[in-house]
């Protein structure tokens, strides 16, 4: 389920604004972010966030159990304790790559007709238009935009791989042999 900026998805599927989230007991602490990967298990793929934070202000943690679902609300601060803006990377010739497939009916009818589509999202959904046929790269590729693509190696690696069967299916490059 995609979520909005500003939003959280509740248990019973209403949203409710980061607002709402403020007037509700919050743990709130300050820490450092060292690390994070990507991880899968029964749940789909996640990505593990691993934080480092200061003794005292871990403590209200220990009230929550292992594997409970949080809301999490981040805010970069510099060392004034300041928020700071949060760069988006901008996109290269991958995410303009991945522009011009969606735009490309050929691309949207292979993806549908070779069951990819089905894979990710279903029988149900109709033949995917340009801005399904994004989230059907941003799914596939486990990014949130297309400008990722040429920030994130892995999913470089995972679009390339698309583009390649793309354009091999549709005799754009020579087809490989065992």
């Amino acid at each position: 389920m995609a979520h909005h900026a500003g939003h959280a998805a509740h248990g019973d599927g209403a949203d409710m604004t980061i607002m709402t989230v403020e007037r509700m007991d919050t743990i709130q602490f300050e820490a450092r972010l060292f690390g994070y990967k990507k991880t899968r298990n029964k749940d789909g793929d996640w990505v593990e966030l691993r934080l480092q934070v200061h003794p005292e202000e871990a403590a209200p943690l220990n009230s929550v159990d292992l594997g409970q679902r949080l809301q999490c609300v981040v805010v970069p601060i510099d060392t004034d304790e300041q928020p700071m803006p949060v760069e988006k990377p901008k996109g290269g010739e991958l995410a303009r790559q991945a522009g011009i497939l969606c735009s490309d009916e050929r691309f949207r009818e292979w993806i549908y007709i070779t069951g990819r589509w089905a894979e990710q999202y279903g029988d149900e959904f109709a033949k995917p238009d340009r801005e399904r046929a994004a989230d059907y790269i941003r799914n596939l590729c486990g990014v949130t935009s297309r400008a990722d693509l040429d920030h994130n190696e892995e999913a470089a690696e995972e679009f390339r791989e698309l583009k390649g069967a793309f354009d091999e299916a549709h005799g754009m490059i020579a087809k490989r042999f065992p």
